[in-house]
């Protein structure tokens, strides 16, 4: 019995002749299964499996220069609430896989209240629905928190990216805040 075969288990599988037509049965069977699948999807057989839950993501960046005030505490704040409030408006296409890109910037006075009175698009997603979902869930979200103490500006600006069925590139996150801008004394 020296060419005997055993499976993962240790149970013997088989020898010889008899296991090489085992063999060629179930890769027949695996390629017939495999050309199957295509071709019922084409035929309309199979339905498409719908995400389970949306992938939505949001990203908030400051645009404003911070002076060097931590601002973590606040945007966390921020996008926590934001995020919240813009799940429960997500659109029933969105679940199942319509994709789309927002941005949108929001000016944030010192006490929260916002400057504009609607928040400005600055790329939209070409669906009416998303967009508007994203603007509802900002203008549920305000009067956003106080700004912090330390800061000494009277506003900020927040860029608000809204992802629907999009994955960010990795390593991409929440990138730093604005450079301070040129002194006008500095040399140029």
């Amino acid at each position: 019995m020296t060419d005997a075969e055993f499976d993962t288990f240790g149970r013997h599988c088989g020898s010889g002749r008899m296991n090489s037509v085992l063999t060629h049965f179930v890769m027949v069977l695996a390629v017939a299964m495999f050309l199957a699948v295509p071709s019922a999807k084409v035929l309309g057989q199979v339905e498409q499996q719908t995400p389970a839950k949306p992938s939505v993501a949001l990203v908030v960046k400051i645009l404003t220069h911070t002076g060097g005030v931590d601002f973590s505490a606040y945007m966390h704040r921020v996008s926590t609430t934001v995020r919240h409030n813009w799940t429960t408006l997500v659109p029933e296409s969105v679940k199942t896989g319509e994709t789309g890109i927002l941005v949108i910037n929001v000016q944030v006075g010192r006490d929260g209240t916002f400057l504009n009175n609607t928040p400005i698009v600055q790329m939209t997603s070409r669906r009416d629905a998303l967009d508007n979902a994203a603007i509802a869930a900002i203008r549920a979200s305000a009067p956003f928190p106080d700004l912090p103490d330390d800061f000494h500006g009277s506003n900020i600006e927040l860029k608000m990216t809204f992802l629907y069925n999009v994955r960010l590139r990795p390593g991409i996150r929440n990138p730093e805040p604005a450079k301070a801008p040129p002194d006008a004394s500095s040399p140029k």
